[in-house]
């Protein structure tokens, strides 16, 4: 269902009282959770707070919700999406300080709900669904009610975190399940080495550490719709964001993104009616509280540097498949934002150094674009 879908019960009204709400899932594929949302009714009042949880009880992620409306669904994005594991159980809940949430009885009874990659598993002995524990907020809910009770608490994927300011939101439905993914968690640390080999470019091949002035032709160009751009740019150094999201309509290949994590830099080029105006490089020796920032797994490569050297990019994800997936994530005072408003067209492009493929997309009209904020996505 869309947002404007309702729960069989908008508010408990018979309980007031503190408690955090869950519902357990599992996904068929690899996937970023990009953050937590559930149903608000009246009474449900905040300060709310949701949670990702492995079944076991281990915390994998935590999120406040801010700027609330009164009743309805409410999204809140992490900082950075947490990946999950395909077929694995986990847990997403969110604490109701006031009581007074969102119910429907018998949910999980005789079967889940099901809107792939996603699963609402059903209630079963020993793995009970539509779960709960009174309190203050922060423990693993484990209690139970009978009628499989569904709380109206959801997960979003990456692809539909949106919204300015970088916050989240999303669809979800009792009959759908939001196509999210996101963590904080690490992903699978297991270092592959791949066949591919890598010639390096001309000494005057400008996808060197060095964006060229105007953008370079041959890059794989995103998808129709598949591709956003948001930048904030405020007073204040430390509240500059950055997110760029590319998915193309051709496939990406492991031999794609490079021999391994820390085989390449990665640069970020922004181009301005096709004059540069911000380069970012993510090095591929680049070292984060004594471990690498580069991790590879068989399908993605995934890049996390929490001090945001040297030029403010936090978060790359590389992802292989038919389409095949990017996103890179910069923040704080490293990252020399261009002064907005932003002549259009917009382009962004993305390079392997070495002299590997490269990626990009262009936006002509943006949906914002403010002395703040720039916000567009591909046509």
């Amino acid at each position: 269902m869309p947002d404007g879908a309702t729960p069989e019960i908008p508010a408990w009204g018979d309980d007031p009282n503190a408690v955090e709400l869950g519902v357990r899932f599992r996904s068929d594929s690899h996937v970023l959770v990009g953050g937590i949302r559930f149903y608000k009714g009246e009474g449900n009042t905040g300060p709310h707070t949701g949670r990702l949880w492995t079944d076991t009880g281990t915390l994998l992620g935590t999120v406040i919700f801010t700027d609330e409306t009164d009743t309805g669904w409410q999204t809140a994005a992490f900082d950075t999406p947490i990946p999950i594991d395909a077929n694995t159980t986990y847990l997403a809940s969110y604490h109701a300080p006031a009581g007074h949430y969102a119910v429907t009885h018998d949910a999980f009874a005789t079967s889940g709900i099901d809107n792939a990659p996603l699963h609402f598993l059903p209630d079963v002995m020993g793995e009970p669904n539509g779960v709960y524990r009174y309190g203050s907020g922060g423990e693993f809910p484990t209690d139970t009610f009978p009628g499989s009770l569904y709380y109206w608490v959801d997960v979003v994927l990456l692809d539909d975190v949106d919204g300015d300011g970088f916050a989240a939101s999303s669809t979800t439905s009792t009959t759908e399940l939001p196509t999210t993914t996101t963590s904080t968690t690490e992903p699978p640390t297991t270092t592959t080495s791949f066949t591919t080999t890598t010639t390096l470019p001309d000494t005057d091949d400008p996808r060197r550490n060095t964006c060229a002035p105007t953008p370079v032709a041959g890059c794989q160009a995103g998808g129709a719709g598949k591709v956003s751009l948001r930048l904030r740019n405020v007073r204040r150094d430390a509240h500059d964001r950055l997110e760029w999201k590319w998915a193309g309509d051709a496939g990406v290949t492991t031999g794609d993104l490079g021999a391994n994590p820390t085989a390449s830099d990665y640069l970020m080029c922004v181009y301005a009616n096709d004059s540069l105006v911000l380069s970012a490089l993510a090095p591929q020796d680049a070292g984060c509280t004594g471990k690498p920032c580069w991790k590879g797994t068989t399908r993605r490569f995934r890049y996390r540097n929490a001090g945001l050297t040297p030029d403010g990019l936090s978060t790359i994800v590389l992802s292989t498949g038919k389409a095949g997936r990017i996103m890179v994530k910069g923040k704080g005072s490293n990252l020399s934002l261009p002064t907005l408003p932003l002549m259009a067209p917009v382009a962004v492009q993305l390079w392997r150094t070495d002299g590997g493929p490269c990626w990009e997309s262009r936006i002509a009209t943006p949906l914002v674009n403010s002395s703040t904020r720039f916000r567009g996505r591909s046509r």
